[in-house]
């Protein structure tokens, strides 16, 4: 029994999937939500007479709070795991949404739809982006994309299901209604099991000598090296370690390639630490099982920190990882306002409030199609994913400059299929791309911090757009700022690894 349960619960395996359907339909139903909102915009504005600025704080603290409780949600998960915290955000975006049936004043909608519902929102988002990504490592990306490709399909199906709710039952018998739909996270929550942790042996760490401190730098390597000596008097001296560091060198280059990821540059796919098993053909003879550490920066002492702050300042250490967090900032800064005022733009330009609704539906199932086709082709080893994700950013960032100029169905239409992929691309490969960077084992943490950044460019974006929109009265200065922070945030990934690769060269 215990065999085939540790057979199940492994990366890789069938029940991977399952948890990776479970993390889509909770994608589908939170984000999808959150994506639609630009059809709940135009008919709280008719019900609570508000200001673009006033009403779009509302997605603005949805998204910023869906963002800023990560570092929460991380600790949370490290102490109590996946399921229970996807249980209980669950449980608050129900409550928000139920709650904002009986408000009154377009500020309350500010505490239940924006604070409680976006707390919930993101005590689902995170469980579900990192049980994906531990579940998997040969096919992290795709498996990662097509979890988050339930954000899409949230925004292809939602959005027209929401603008017909509101025609048949008015906007506060489609809150309720959206409620009772969050409610389904909870079987989604009760599949995200935790993975068994996996217990390294370490009998034979307590005989190495306390000479071998020097050899932090090197690999961590065990050996019985004398069939003769006794296993439990067995000492390794400073040459005999040196020795078998060499030879365990040549296997280590040997299962980098091939595993097929010797293609990749260490810039960008950082290997995580492997631990690998060599067993000698006779166990019974006296050899034994040895344990090395394939990390290149592995250091047999160093362990990580107890304290959630000491992990995030080690995390903040590392430059590319601060400079993935500003772009971050700057991406979300941007990235919420075409889903919040597109419908009006459209209607704006005397397009019908159902043709509205097509392109945010265009810009999820295309963000399907690039999160699950080109999260394929990230995990190729021939394709650099670190590069992928510097075009996307890119690419967002100038068709949003454009959008202007988009003013008529079809252009829009064409707008939703760039931007969805593009942005399909992104958010699948953002905990890829940290694990890469930070490593597996900080990932818990990576993503707080990161949807700590995103939140504050959440929070930011949308309220600065409808301002400028109520300076200007049209949504050009609203769009092309949104572009031009996008842009700016892949080319700062850009510099930075050119200046790091410069620095590597000069040394």
């Amino acid at each position: 029994m215990r065999q085939k349960e540790e057979k199940e619960f492994h990366q890789d395996s069938s029940w991977s999937w399952v948890v990776a359907m479970a993390a889509f339909v909770a994608h589908l139903i939170t984000h999808g939500i959150v994506y639609s909102f630009g059809i709940l915009f135009l008919t709280l504005e008719d019900n609570f007479n508000g200001t673009k600025a006033e009403l779009s704080w509302i997605p603005s603290l949805t998204t910023g709070t869906l963002y800023l409780i990560g570092p929460v949600a991380s600790i949370m998960i490290n102490r109590y795991g996946c399921r229970a915290v996807s249980v209980v955000g669950s449980i608050l975006g129900f409550l928000g949404y139920l709650a904002s049936i009986f408000v009154r004043h377009l500020y309350m909608l500010y505490i239940t739809m924006g604070i409680v519902a976006g707390c919930g929102f993101g005590m689902v988002f995170l469980p579900a982006i990192l049980i994906v990504t531990k579940y998997f490592n040969k096919y992290r990306s795709l498996a990662c994309g097509l979890a988050l490709s339930g954000a899409g399909g949230g925004a292809f199906i939602l959005s027209p299901l929401i603008d017909y709710l509101i025609d048949t039952y008015a906007w506060k018998g489609t809150l309720l209604l959206l409620s009772a739909i969050i409610l389904n996270c909870i079987p989604c929550a009760l599949i995200f099991r935790s993975l068994p942790t996996t217990k390294t042996i370490s009998r034979m760490e307590s005989l190495i000598d306390d000479q071998t401190d020097q050899l932090r730098e090197e690999k961590y390597s065990l050996v019985q090296s004398d069939k003769e000596r006794n296993y439990n008097d067995m000492h390794l001296d400073y040459a005999e370690c040196q020795t078998v560091n060499d030879k365990l060198d040549e296997k280590t280059d040997t299962n980098k390639h091939l595993s097929g990821r010797g293609s990749r540059s260490e810039e960008d796919s950082p290997s995580d630490p492997v631990i690998i098993e060599i067993v000698h053909e006779d166990a019974i003879k006296g050899k034994v099982i040895e344990i090395v550490n394939s990390s290149n920066n592995y250091d047999k002492t160093r362990k990580l920190p107890e304290s959630a702050f000491t992990r995030y300042i080690t995390l903040f250490k590392c430059s590319e990882v601060s400079a993935f967090y500003v772009s971050q900032f700057l991406f979300f800064a941007g990235f919420y306002l075409p889903f919040i005022y597109i419908p009006d733009k459209a209607r704006g330009h005397d397009i019908q409030e159902e043709d509205a609704a097509w392109v945010a539906s265009t810009i999820g199932i295309s963000s399907i199609t690039g999160r699950i086709v080109l999260g394929y082709l990230a995990d190729r080893p021939f394709v650099n994913r670190m590069i992928m994700f510097k075009a996307a950013l890119l690419m967002t960032g100038i068709s949003t400059s454009l959008l202007p100029l988009f003013n008529t169905l079809w252009l829009l239409l064409i707008y939703a299929v760039v931007y969805g992929v593009s942005t399909g691309i992104t958010l699948s490969l953002t905990s890829v791309v940290l694990a890469d960077i930070a490593g597996i084992d900080l990932l818990a943490d990576a993503m707080g911090l990161n949807n700590l950044f995103s939140a504050f460019g959440s929070l930011l974006g949308p309220p600065l757009a409808g301002f400028l929109y109520d300076i200007t009265k049209n949504y050009t200065a609203s769009f092309l700022a949104s572009g031009i922070t996008m842009t700016v945030s892949g080319l700062l990934l850009i510099v930075t690894s050119f200046c790091r690769k410069k620095n590597i060269d000069q040394y």
